[in-house]
């Protein structure tokens, strides 16, 4: 019978990581419940997609430079009555992502559009979705830079890259780095 050990390792050269962490786990659960080879398995193969799934994540959130991860499970929005929820929550699908389509969250200060603007750009990171947030001053800062040095065009394109392209102007107002 191969040992644990034999498996780790030849996990780790199969780089199943995912699989690696939750072995232990998963062969002590085989044990108290009567599971068969192929449910085994198949929990193995769960365990990493979800770490594949979760690290490929954490990259595009990364990429996406938010200042914050914010989730629409986190927003309130009792806040405020008038709010269309319903239209935040069709937008939650990133339908508008695959039709090309661009969204404007506009409202008075304080209402949550940079919440909203984020939580956005995490859903469309969760569903695969390349995506840039950034301070519209920083971007015309970047483009202007890119005028005076010949890389407008190079910089320009970096901004159109990523299917969902944020522009904050909260806070841009007299804003300077």
């Amino acid at each position: 019978m191969t040992s644990v050990h034999h498996l780790q390792s030849k996990l780790k050269a199969l780089k199943l990581g995912g699989m690696l962490l939750t072995l232990e786990t998963r062969l002590s659960q085989a044990q108290k419940e009567p599971l068969g080879f192929l449910d085994f398995l198949e929990m193995l193969l769960e365990d990493e997609l979800q770490r594949r799934n979760n690290k490929r994540l954490a990259v595009r959130v990364q990429r996406a430079r938010f200042e914050a991860v914010k989730t629409f499970e986190e927003f309130d929005f009792s806040f405020d009555p008038g709010m269309p929820v319903r239209q935040i929550r069709d937008l939650a699908t990133c339908s508008f992502v695959q039709q090309h389509a661009s969204v404007i969250v506009c409202g008075p200060v304080g209402a949550g559009k940079t919440h909203i603007a984020e939580a956005l750009g995490f859903e469309a990171c969760k569903r695969g979705y390349g995506v840039l947030f950034t301070k519209t001053s920083h971007l015309l800062r970047a483009l202007g830079g890119g005028r005076a040095d010949g890389t407008w065009e190079e910089r320009f394109r970096s901004y159109l890259k990523p299917d969902v392209l944020i522009l904050d102007l909260c806070g841009d107002a007299g804003y300077v780095e």
